[in-house]
């Protein structure tokens, strides 16, 4: 039987997440026919991003937002007879996640819609892992009476839709609604615990914020009696982008760096300096660095906005830059595979590489000296401040170009 697949994906403010969902899609043992964006007012450089792939049609929505009309409008631009709708911050689980998703559809042309089975990540909030590992359970369910169902990632039947669209005046549980209007025409609904995504954020309800923490650790402590493991990131190092803001660094002191660090096995490395450097690397790309904008003293922070167009013209298959100024010296193994490991566990915005101090540190304020450590506290409770090493190699989301703050957003640190 022929048929097509169209994949729907909702975005507002994704750039972080867009790239990762775009290609897990296009890495399903069933790869859907045609990719649509449908793009609520984003300006953090989502639909840059995803201008830079390839086969990726992208719908502008730029009225206020209703999840069912806009949602209505986004399947009319489908050509598919089935119908992916996700959201841009779900990643499917692996490989056969649409496959699960469509095959209950096939089979028994009863069923409308098909939905997924969710987990959360590590560093999701406590109430999503707790709500969504308590909510998603590891068996099929075909639901004739029971409209549960969730458009963070389902898949409709495009025949079902055109007699019964979404509700163009709700403001939530556009999906449930879509649902129990289906089955009151005798359609039913399927719960596919095989087709699984993971999703950043899930079901918020109040509850005393002790017992959430203690069931979410309890979650966590206990994930086997869920069948799965919440998830992690897959950022791998051949993800970094190195980049280099440099303005007097000594020729030869960089060509000894690089050629160090090409043991890593980068495949590219830019570099922005004053003046020309001539280095043999085939993955290594040189711009000059305009002499007014070295003279005024800027904060790294503008001085990457300045080259944000040339950097961007290189981040298509990257997630992470690594920025290095003039004061590289060091780029070590143990710093690589630590900093992967805090990404792929917590998913920052950027990570300073830092060192400890013990020593008094002070502020001026008004006049007044005020010291800021706590130095004066017993041994046994004492904790150090910490001074950035920005030369070992700060790493930030690509996302983060698109954010005044170059080095701002959910921060981690990593010890050098």
């Amino acid at each position: 039987m022929t048929y097509k697949i169209s994949v729907l994906i909702r975005s507002r403010n994704e750039s972080k997440w867009i790239k990762n969902c775009i290609s897990s899609l296009l890495n399903q043992t069933i790869v859907p026919d045609e990719i649509c964006v449908l793009d609520n007012k984003s300006n953090d450089g989502t639909i840059e991003i995803i201008k830079s792939l390839k086969k990726v049609k992208v719908f502008n929505y730029n009225k206020n937002y209703l999840p069912g009309k806009m949602l209505n409008y986004g399947i009319s631009k489908t050509k598919g007879d089935y119908i992916l709708i996700i959201s841009a911050h779900c990643l499917p689980y692996d490989k056969f996640f649409l496959e699960k998703l469509i095959n209950p559809l096939l089979k028994n042309k009863n069923i409308c819609a098909s939905y997924s089975r969710q987990i959360p990540f590590s560093f999701s909030d406590p109430s999503t892992i707790r709500d969504l590992m308590l909510l998603y359970g590891s068996e099929d369910k075909l639901q004739k009476n029971d409209p549960f169902f969730n458009n963070a990632s389902s898949l409709i039947r495009k025949s079902a839709w055109k007699k019964n669209k979404f509700s163009n005046k709700t403001t939530n549980m556009e999906d449930r609604l879509w649902a129990n209007e289906q089955q009151q025409q005798n359609n039913y609904i399927f719960y596919s615990s095989k087709s699984i995504v993971y999703h950043h954020h899930g079901f918020h309800q109040d509850n005393n914020k002790e017992r959430l923490i203690n069931t979410s650790k309890a979650i966590l402590k206990n994930q086997k009696n869920f069948s799965l493991k919440i998830g992690r990131m897959n950022i791998k190092l051949k993800d970094f982008l190195p980049v280099f803001f440099l303005k007097k660094t000594d020729n030869q002191k960089l060509k000894k760096f690089i050629k160090k660090i090409e043991k890593y096995k980068f495949s590219r490395i830019l570099v922005f300096s004053e003046y020309k450097i001539k280095i043999k690397k085939k993955n290594y790309i040189f711009f000059l660095r305009n002499k007014f904008e070295i003279n005024k003293e800027l904060y790294l922070s503008d001085v990457i906005e300045i080259y944000k167009e040339k950097i961007l013209m290189h981040i298509k298959s990257y997630e992470y830059l690594l920025i290095f100024d003039d004061n590289f010296e060091k780029l070590s193994k143990s710093y690589l595979s630590s900093t992967l490991k805090i990404i792929n566990d917590e998913f920052p915005d950027s990570i300073f590489p830092v060192k400890p101090t013990r020593q008094p540190v002070f502020s001026k304020k008004d006049g007044k000296i005020i010291r800021i450590d706590n130095y004066n506290v017993l041994k046994k409770n004492f904790s150090p401040l910490y001074i950035a090493q920005r030369g070992d190699g700060t790493a930030i989301h690509v996302s983060n170009l698109f954010k005044k703050d170059k080095f701002g957003g959910k921060t981690n640190i990593n010890m050098v």
